[in-house]
């Protein structure tokens, strides 16, 4: 259902906490419906299936979810500035290495994607659905 605020409409706690369950259960149905890889497959064209919209920023130390119909195209000009930007970070890096460009993770070899799978910031964005 359409559950956005008309005009002149107040929203109550009650009604947020319910509309934000309603978020939840819908993101829970859709990532149950992709399917729980607990492994990534060795061979590079089925990991390329798997991993296609995964976009990587090594600058950032970010994994997100590219979807479509989100406003992601605000997102990656955000996120390609801040990459340009000369950002001083607030921890040091553990070893140096070459920033490379937003691209998909895929692209990387098995052992740098599960490395970035287990210390970069994984984000989603997405947009209100109702």
């Amino acid at each position: 259902g359409d559950l956005a605020p008309e005009k002149g409409f107040t929203l109550t706690l009650d009604t947020f906490l319910h509309i934000q369950q309603l978020r939840k259960q819908r993101l829970r149905a859709f990532c149950s419906q992709a399917g729980n890889a607990s492994t990534l497959p060795r061979s590079q064209v089925e990991r390329a299936e798997l991993l296609s919209s995964l976009r990587v920023s090594t600058k950032l130390d970010l994994l997100y979810c590219q979807v479509p119909l989100t406003g992601m195209e605000e997102w990656q000009q955000l996120l390609k500035k801040l990459e340009k930007e000369n950002l001083m970070l607030p921890v040091p890096l553990p070893h140096p290495r070459q920033h490379i460009p937003e691209t998909q993770l895929s692209r990387f070899n098995l052992s740098e994607i599960e490395a970035m799978l287990g210390s970069y910031t994984k984000v989603l964005f997405i947009r209100d659905p109702f």
